[in-house]
């Protein structure tokens, strides 16, 4: 009996960095230059100038909870409505999958949940040994999808919801957010409280 406890302690211990493996909120956002699947490039921080934002979506052609999001359509309407405040880009994440599988089961070696291409309207890009071959790794990507948006400031959130109102939020009102702060040596008014000007 102690060997099994012991057994189950050594794994779990083993197991816990990865539990929450990706990049935590409020960290920086690592720069990465990748060719899309038609052949332009994307560069986060270029994509960025200008005060934009970014969502990164990655993801793997087998994955069906990630095929259930591509097929919700939120970043296609990110695009649309907000592509003057931010960039959008489709990251495939798996190397074992090949290119061919974006675009259906024709060809695919790795699975495929049917045409990631079709109707899509941002970059895809294939990471693969050639191709942002340290971006998957930079960003912590433990489990697919892992959707990032990323401030004007160059720093990463996670989302969580899946929705495009949880897109506005941040993009819209989080990243638009002003706030100002005064300090004086006083001593404590108002019952301890901190009055905040926030535009």
């Amino acid at each position: 009996m102690m060997r099994i406890i012991l057994v189950f302690f050594v794994v779990f211990s083993f197991s816990l960095p990865f539990l929450n493996a990706q990049l935590a909120n409020g960290s920086v956002a690592p720069d990465f230059s990748v060719t899309d699947i038609n052949g332009n490039g994307w560069s986060l921080y270029s994509e960025m100038s200008g005060g934009k934002s970014a969502c990164l979506d990655f993801s793997a052609t087998w994955c069906a909870p990630c095929w259930d999001f591509h097929q919700s359509h939120v970043l296609n309407q990110v695009n649309a409505n907000l592509g003057a405040n931010t960039s959008v880009i489709f990251l495939e994440a798996d190397f074992k999958t090949n290119t061919n599988c974006l675009y259906g089961p024709s060809g695919c070696v790795g699975g495929t949940q049917g045409n990631w291409v079709a109707g899509t309207t941002y970059p895809i890009a294939d990471l693969s040994a050639s191709n942002g071959p340290g971006v998957g790794s930079a960003y912590k990507i433990s489990f697919v999808p892992t959707l990032y948006v990323i401030s004007p400031d160059f720093r990463v959130w996670n989302i969580e919801t899946r929705t495009y109102q949880e897109y506005y939020d941040w993009i819209i009102y989080s990243f638009a957010l002003n706030a100002t702060a005064n300090t004086v040596n006083s001593s404590c008014g108002d019952n301890g409280s901190v009055i905040l000007d926030v535009t």
